[in-house]
């Protein structure tokens, strides 16, 4: 029950973060994406973490990372209004989040989806690091492509 309320909230997370990003591409992230997708990823977060385990695992390190930079992400959105370098640190921080999220998709479905875990039984074969690798480009262009603008937005 745990497991299938982590991952739809986690499928609702990502779906919501592919929205927020193509706003931030539009340099108008509304407030009420944003909030769905922050408050979404946070709780992917927390429900990861809160899953059994017998051991610290790598998703436990995602888990914190996420929280780090959610905070950060969330402070430059209702604290400072984007204002000077928060705007940067918002849109880094809330990709980031966003990629920590679509990167523990990609290894669950080469672990989970049968086609994808013919092709990299392990996660050490080459179409896993071409995905993970195709994955990271694409976050780095939307950071790029997202901070590019200068022309200043904020929460309004």
């Amino acid at each position: 029950m745990l497991l299938t309320l982590h991952v739809l909230i986690s499928l609702l997370a990502l779906l919501a973060g592919a929205c927020f990003s193509l706003a931030l591409l539009k340099h108008k992230p509304g407030a009420l994406l944003h909030s769905l997708f922050w408050w979404l990823t946070l709780l992917t977060s927390l429900s990861g973490v809160i899953l059994p385990a017998e051991q610290f695992l790598p998703s436990h390190l995602f888990v914190i990372l996420s929280l780090l930079v959610l905070a950060v992400s969330g402070y430059a959105w209702w604290k400072t209004a984007l204002t000077g370098g928060w705007r940067v640190s918002f849109i880094v921080c809330s990709l980031f989040a966003f990629y920590l999220n679509a990167f523990v998709a990609v290894v669950q479905s080469f672990m989970k989806l049968p086609p994808l875990q013919q092709l990299a039984p392990t996660q050490s074969e080459p179409p896993f690091a071409v995905a993970q690798g195709v994955l990271l480009v694409i976050f780095l262009l939307l950071g790029y492509l997202s901070c590019s603008q200068r022309n200043g937005w904020g929460s309004q």
